[in-house]
Parts: structure tokens; sequence; C-alpha cells
């Protein structure tokens, strides 16, 4: 359904902490909330945050002003050498660095806060895509061979001391791992076919994820919300996935997530990537290349509820990378210019201002006209329903185009909307959804 949009004030999209912009090459792909110390760190390929502030890729914002975080690509004049992903683990800052390219080389390193020196951890044989702290392990994974010279397949673990591997099965390139139901999940865009994208470890070995996922699949994100782990990248429901672009599992089976992202509406596989997930209090946040969150308009950043989509009314230049939650602001990292405002490589907005519309509940099952037998569609405001259907007698909600209940009530064999205006409108009775469109 494309639902319309509804009239909104003054924007309160700004660059991070209102610090101005400078128009660079360069990206911001990660950004890293340290809630010992509530700093951001900001990393990338970016030479410069706010107005003109050099970092050379790699930046902190301690709530005030933004500063370089130390000596990184000092060489660098548009594109500087990527940084990598950042954690405080065992009260010690560890952050990857890069030293080659395509990935072919980086570094483990700690960072001094008190004497601002830099200790080497470990040399690692490929590139560190992802950072996690679980049961007291620091879990590194991303696409390498060895770590210090010592063998390891793409993932491995660290107590401070010592490195630990997870079995000899070989995996592929790791984009992000996370926990669910005490056990450890990856995901990425493996060589191991038999794993298809997605695994969990039983403690002794990699296992399947029901089926994973299918043709040419690769996942970005992963995350764990209202009891169920959500995973999201570029996949297609075409290819027998359960979803477009985003899917939920709950611990037998995958499902889909309100009928998942969009480009181009109508076309379910053009390119919506997710890139990042973030859980707020009761949402989920999800960001990429997608326009539209369901059939609902969105630009880049959307949020899901458990039941609906609900989301924005801005344009957005560029996709959105990543997002952290930062007090009572989502702060994102990628998009430019948000309607006619530039916000630079990396911005800002209240979350309590995000939301300006919302599609109507996704319901289990969205029955189609012929077997809803609701008739006539469109209607002047008077709705035969199938004598004898199993929906009579049930109580039912309308939702406007922007997800407002309108109606309630108890499905009866004839259903009258005369008091409500020309337009589109959702049914909602028992598990089933109904598109209704008003025309007089």
């Amino acid at each position: 359904m494309l639902v319309p949009c509804i009239g909104v004030g003054q924007s309160q999209w700004k660059p991070l902490g209102d610090l101005g912009y400078t128009w660079q090459i360069g990206n911001v792909s990660l950004i890293y909330h340290d809630t010992l110390t509530d700093r951001l760190f900001i990393s990338g390929t970016n030479r410069y945050l706010g107005d003109s502030i050099e970092v050379n890729g790699f930046g902190i914002y301690n709530g005030q002003s933004v500063q370089p975080a130390w000596e990184y690509d000092t060489t660098c004049i548009n594109f500087c050498k990527p940084s990598g992903p950042v954690i405080r683990y065992q009260n010690r800052l560890l952050y990857a660095k890069m030293e080659e390219g395509a990935g072919t080389k980086s570094e483990l390193l700690e960072f001094d806060e008190t004497t601002q020196a830099k200790t080497k951890i470990a040399d690692i044989s490929g590139g560190i895509n992802h950072l996690l702290v679980w049961n007291n392990k620091l879990i590194v994974s991303g696409r390498f061979d060895t770590i210090n010279g010592q063998p390891f397949n793409d993932i491995a673990r660290w107590d401070g001391i010592n490195w630990q591997g997870y079995g000899a099965q070989e995996i592929g390139k790791i984009s992000v791992a996370t926990v669910y139901q005490q056990e450890l999940y990856i995901a990425g865009n493996f060589n191991n076919n038999a794993l298809k994208e997605i695994a969990r470890w039983d403690g002794t070995q990699w296992q399947n994820v029901g089926n994973g996922f299918e043709e040419q699949a690769w996942v970005d994100a992963m995350c764990v919300y209202k009891g169920e782990l959500y995973a999201a990248g570029y996949f297609f429901k075409s290819s027998g996935n359960a979803g477009n672009f985003i899917q939920k599992w709950n611990g037998s089976e995958w499902s889909e997530v309100g009928g998942g992202t969009q480009t181009t509406l109508g076309v379910p596989n053009s390119n919506a990537q997710i890139h990042s997930m973030l859980v707020h209090h009761d949402s989920l946040f999800v960001s990429g290349a997608f326009r539209y969150a369901g059939e609902l308009p969105s630009d880049r950043i959307a949020v899901w509820d458990g039941s609906r989509w609900c989301g924005h009314t801005y344009t957005m230049r560029n996709r959105v990378t990543d997002m952290v939650a930062y007090g009572d602001r989502l702060v994102f990292a990628g998009a430019r210019v948000i309607g006619n405002d530039t916000v630079g490589a990396i911005g800002e907005i209240p979350f309590k201002d995000f939301v300006e519309h919302c599609g109507p509940p996704v319901a289990v099952n969205e029955v189609a006209a012929s077997q809803f037998k609701l008739f006539p569609n469109p209607t002047a405001g008077r709705l035969q329903l199938e004598a004898g259907h199993p929906l009579v007698g049930q109580p039912y909600q309308i939702f406007d185009g922007n997800g407002r209940r309108v109606k309630t009530g108890v499905l009866h064999n004839q259903l009258e909307l005369f008091e409500l205006e020309n337009g589109i409108y959702w049914l909602s009775a028992g598990t089933h959804t109904h598109k209704l469109v008003l025309l007089r």
C-alpha cells in the first residue's frame, strides 16, 4: 500500500551536535557509543567531521565537540585508510586498524586514554569486521586466516591473554556476530555453502540456522528484538528466503517482517539493502539503501514496532550505514542531505521527532479480496460481507493511511463507512487484514 504523508513542521534533522558540516568524498561507516565515557567513536574513510575538523578517518564526539581520536592516516587527501570497529573490553579501549588495502592485513590495538599510548595486541592476516564481548571473552570476526601467526578460520576469542578458535570449519567473510538464546550466532557472506550465510555455535561446531539464506545473499546486521533474532542485509523473498532484505528467526523457523524493504514501490527485488539495526526502547530501527519499509515511504531509515512500520517523510541522499542511540537522539552515518538540510557524513534527530507517519498493523495473514469477499471494493460507503463468513461476529479495527485507528466494532454482514473521507483504509479482524478503498 502507498501511504500518504502527513504535514510536518520544521525539520529536526541536523549535523551531529549542530557542529556544521564539511563536504568530502570519504564516508563514515561505523559509530560506537562508549557508555563508560559517554563518547561516540566515529570511524570510516572520511578526512573531516563537523565544520572542517580534520580527523583522518577516526574521530571522537564528547557531546560538545569533535576531535581526532588519535594519529591515524595523516597522509589521506580525500579517502583515508578505513578504520575498523571499536569496543571496550575489561575496561580497555580496543580498536581495529586496517594496515593495507582490501582487508589484506590489520591490527588489533589498545589505546591508553591516560598516556595516549597505543599497544598492539595482535597482527591479523586479513580484515576485522566485528567485535563482540560475550562470556567475558572478546570475539573477533571478519575475513582472516591467522592471528599472531596462529591459524584461525575468520573468528576467534581472546580472554585478555590467550587466543582460542571455534573449530576447524572453513566459514568465509563474517560481517556480524551476536548472541541469541545463550548461543553465539555469526552471519555474513560465507564460502561455506552448507551454512548459507548464517550459523549457530553449539559448543562444538557451527550449525545451520533453519534453511539459512538462499542465492547470492549476504547478511550485514543482526539483533535480538522482542525475543526473536532479526537478520538483515541483501536477499530476496523470490529466491526462497522468508523476506526481502530482513527476516526473523524464533528458534525454529524464519518469517517475514512487514513485507521487508523496497527502493522502487512494487519492485521487491530492487536494491533496498539494510546495513544496520538498532533496538531502542520498544522499537527496532533499520537503516540502509531503501526508500520504503513495506509500502510505507521512509527514506533510508524506518522503525518497526513488532506489528507495523513507521517512518519519516523526508528525502535522503546517500544510504545510511550505521546508527546508535545517544541520549535522546538517534545518531546516524551516511546520509549527507535530508530534505533541504545538509548534515554531512554524520547527523542526528531526536527520537521523539523521528516518526511522522505509520502503516497499519501487519496481521499474520493478509487476505486477498477474492477470499475475503467483502464487496463492493472500492465502495461509496457500504460493504457486504458474505453470509456465513467465519469473520462475522469478530471484533474489527479500521486504520487510515497514516496508521490511525478511525473505527472499531463487531463485523456483521454489512459494514458502513459513510462517516469516513475518501481514501485507503485497512480493516483488521482476527488474524486478517484487508485493504479498503473509499471512493464517492
